[in-house]
């Protein structure tokens, strides 16, 4: 084993230690010990470009409490910010820095459902609810769910929002001049078919409902 070699594994062995996550250390021992020189600096070129990460493990049968304290120091010893302002985008009020810091951790990325092949489905036809002016059964292809339009919202995307919420989502005026408009020119936008719009008929049902058990609403 080269001098620089040994001097990097005992930094990285040390900050984990430090940490205080036994398995952690025990595993990365093992690791380093299964390495020849060449395989070691190909690991650590990996890490240099972000192809491989060191993971630090807590299982839930480990009986040291990991001391959360004890990470973020080792961490800040690395010259590692994990606090930072953001820059957030907004179509509305342009772009600024937040007053305060966040914390920013790299995690694993998850999927959303609908982009996996076997979560696709596509619609057998164009048949329309009367109790929520949406495609229904057969005819439904996706759906758009609160966490969803939550990002979109972060994301500053409040065209699409309302694309999905009215002409999409319901309002059977809107809807159909969208269609008509896509089907004449091949193209719809928001502004050209809000003048046709009739209202979603999901919140006209709930109003019924509403309605019909002597509760006033605003819908």
């Amino acid at each position: 084993m080269n001098a620089k070699r040994q001097k990097t594994e005992e930094y990285i062995l040390k900050s984990v230690k430090n940490a205080g996550s036994k398995t952690t250390y025990d595993i990365l021992v093992e690791f380093f010990k299964s390495m020849d020189d060449k395989a070691f600096d190909v690991f650590m070129r990996k890490l240099k470009d972000k192809k491989e990460v060191l993971s630090f493990i807590i299982p839930h049968s480990e009986s040291t409490k990991i001391d959360e304290h004890k990470v973020i120091k080792e961490l800040e010893k690395m010259g590692v910010k994990l606090e930072q302002r953001l820059t957030v985008k907004s179509s509305d009020y342009g772009d600024f820095t937040t007053p305060i810091k966040f914390l920013i951790l790299d995690l694993p990325f998850k999927r959303a459902s609908q982009t996996l092949d076997k979560k696709i489905s596509i619609p057998k036809g164009n048949i329309v609810s009367a109790m929520t002016g949406q495609v229904s059964n057969d005819s439904q292809g996706s759906r758009l769910t609160m966490p969803e339009t939550q990002l979109l919202s972060g994301f500053g995307l409040d065209k699409a929002i309302s694309e999905m919420f009215v002409p999409r989502g319901g309002d059977l005026g809107a809807g159909n001049a969208m269609d008509a408009y896509l089907f004449k020119t091949g193209r719809a936008s928001l502004d050209d078919v809000k003048q046709f719009g009739t209202g979603v008929v999901s919140t006209k049902t709930l109003k019924s409902y509403f309605t019909a058990s002597h509760l006033k609403s605003t819908l």
